[in-house]
Order: structure tokens, then sequence, then C-alpha cells
């Protein structure tokens, strides 16, 4: 799967408002994914995954399927 498949399946399944990013620098490349409110979500440990991964944990907080994640 390349990058433009990843993207476009993440765009299907993210609701309304939602924002995850692909953030990349020399040696590491992470998902971050931020509320309508423009709040950072915390989303599962990323130590060996990789981006696909990432991006359906993205998916999976953003649809409130991990909600344990982001309770106060």
């Amino acid at each position: 799967m390349d990058i433009e498949e990843v993207a476009n399946a993440a765009c299907k399944h993210l609701p309304d408002g939602y924002v995850a990013s692909l953030c990349m620098e020399k040696g590491a490349a992470w998902v971050e994914l931020h509320a309508p409110d423009g709040g950072k979500l915390a989303l599962p440990d990323s130590t060996d995954k990789d981006l696909v991964e990432q991006v359906n944990d993205a998916i999976a907080v953003a649809n409130g399927f991990m909600p344990e994640l982001n309770d106060g």
C-alpha cells in the first residue's frame, strides 16, 4: 500500500473536523491526531508500529474506539 492509498483510506474514515498528520524528521516518522477543537489527542504507543498501523490507531481513536486514551 503506498502513501496515497493510506491517505485516501484514512480520509474516508476520519470523522468531520479531525486531522491526522504524518510527521517526519531525520530518522523518524510518526502520526499525530488533532480533534476538531485543535487539541492533540493521545495515540497508542507507536513503538514497533509501521505508519499504516499508526494511521489505523488514529482512525480508531478519532472514532471513539479507544476512549481510555483521552479521558481527562
